[in-house]
């Protein structure tokens, strides 16, 4: 029991100074994004969450029990906070909204409910609402993560430091870590081994969410992507002169889409092909577009509707083929380096490129490169 004791109190106390620190260092990182300006109010709150818990090393309040239901009532408040953290990473400046604060906040109304009544019931449903909240938190983070993964496809040849998948994944283990605490401080009272467990659990979990935050980069998505417009809309949106010239043959989308066609084609075979636009490692559909003389939407809608691909699909599909050529060109010098295949086809990442070079080809790039060695 005194070992358990002792190493509660210790984990307790890496979990303040990890915290702190974290504060200290996310205070100078706070302006470079409002994800970043979130996270750092959020490892404060974590900060004063830990730290308060250090009341109960004075014997006079170490066996409250009112104390111990209101402390752990403002623990899930801080909990909630980290909500906003979460949601903010998927749905960029989703937290400028005063109401979406109010989620932490309304979980201290159970505060005066229970120091009226002081029964277990209202301890309960504070529990209980701070449970659905994180699942709402976490449907929220799956909606707008899927969201956020459709606009990179549509939009950029790169995911590298650009998608959300992270943020997912620890929304997740932020409902593991509600788990932990329920196990640690649940309504049957706290074990100083969960306790210990919890901090721990804690400090883990944050530093893999932290490390991911900090090398995110934010892309801010409209509300209404310019893909999900009506064909006609788009038409005579970009160009008013053009819907009526475009439609004069049919009624229906086939006019439209003609047009785009013409217009888009040979300006785009022309950069991909001679240009090589596709080499460019942080292409997007804007670059693109500006460099064929047109405007995203004319070519988003060329990609989707008249190739039935996605943006990232169309170029990624250019760099795999110009890693082949670069594969049969070694094979005639017998050597072979990955990381300069990767960079000389226009991939940003050797994983990526390995990754994606195995769904189109279906084997790996040393497999494709041991295949040209036996067909030469």
């Amino acid at each position: 029991m005194f070992f358990a004791e002792a190493l509660a109190h210790q984990f307790r106390g890496a979990a303040i100074m990890f915290f702190l620190l974290w504060s200290v260092y996310l205070y100078g990182l706070r302006k470079n994004s409002r994800m970043m300006k979130v996270m750092f109010i959020t490892t404060v709150c974590l900060f004063l969450g830990f730290t308060k818990d250090s009341l109960f090393l004075f014997e006079s309040i170490q066996y409250s029990d009112v104390l111990d239901k209101v402390v752990s009532i403002l623990d899930l408040a801080t909990m909630l906070v980290a909500c906003n953290f979460f949601c903010e990473a998927v749905k960029p400046n989703s937290t400028e909204s005063a109401l979406i604060w109010l989620w932490p906040l309304s979980e201290l109304v159970f505060i005066p409910i229970y120091l009226i009544h002081s029964e277990m019931w209202v301890v309960m449903a504070a529990y209980l609402y701070c449970f659905l909240l994180l699942i709402a938190t976490v449907v929220y983070i799956v909606f707008y993560a899927y969201r956020h993964y459709k606009y990179l496809q549509s939009h950029y040849s790169s995911h590298e430091n650009l998608t959300v998948r992270w943020a997912l994944v620890s929304g997740i283990l932020y409902i593991l870590a509600f788990t932990a605490y329920l196990l640690a401080f649940g309504i049957k009272g706290a074990s100083w081994l969960g306790e210990a467990l919890y901090s721990l659990f804690c400090m883990l979990i944050w530093t893999y969410i932290i490390f991911l935050a900090k090398s995110h980069k934010v892309v801010d998505i409209p509300e209404k992507d310019e893909d999900e417009s009506p064909l006609e809309e788009t038409v005579s949106a970009v160009e008013p002169d053009a819907a009526p010239q475009a439609q004069a043959a049919t009624d229906d989308d086939s006019g439209n889409l003609l047009y785009i066609r013409n217009m888009i084609e040979p300006k785009l075979s022309e950069c991909m092909e001679n240009g090589k636009l596709y080499l460019n490692p942080n292409l997007s559909l804007k670059t693109v577009a500006t460099e064929i003389g047109s405007n995203t939407k004319y070519l988003s809608v060329y990609l989707n509707r008249c190739l039935g691909v996605s943006f990232y699909d169309y170029i990624n599909n250019f760099r795999v083929e110009k890693a082949c050529s670069i594969f049969r060109e070694m094979v005639k010098s017998g050597r072979i380096n990955m990381p300069e295949v990767s960079e000389r086809s226009g991939f940003n990442s050797v994983s990526t490129f390995n990754r994606y070079f195995k769904k189109v080809k279906g084997l790996a790039p040393k497999d494709y490169y041991k295949r040209c060695l036996e067909e030469r």
